[in-house]
C-alpha cells in the first residue's frame, strides 16, 4: 500500500511498520511525519507537530482516495451511488 504514496515523500525512511518523512506543511528540520498503515488498510499521514492530515494531503497533490486501498474506494463509491439513488 505504501508503494504509490512513497514517491511523494522521497526523503522517507523506514521505521518498523511505516516510514518517517518531512512534513510538507511546516518547515520541518527533521522527519516529523509518520506514514503508517492503519488496520483498515488505508494509509495515515500523522505529523508530530499536529499538522492537519487534510493540509498534508493537499500539499502533496494527493486526495484521500490515494490513501485508500481499491476495495475501500469501491465500497465508498457504492455507498455514494446508493445514497444518490434514494
Amino acid at each position: 500500500m505504501f508503494e504509490h504514496i512513497l514517491p511523494y515523500f522521497p526523503d522517507a525512511k523506514k521505521n518498523g511498520h511505516g516510514y518517517w518523512a518531512k512534513c510538507p506543511v511546516h518547515n520541518d528540520e527533521g522527519r516529523s511525519l509518520n506514514i503508517k498503515l492503519c488496520e483498515a488498510g488505508n494509509v495515515a499521514l500523522v505529523c508530530d507537530k499536529k499538522c492537519d492530515q487534510t493540509d498534508i494531503v493537499k500539499a502533496k497533490g494527493l486526495t484521500f482516495r490515494d490513501l485508500c486501498p481499491p476495495y475501500m474506494i469501491n465500497a465508498i463509491d457504492f455507498e455514494i451511488e446508493e445514497l444518490a439513488a434514494e
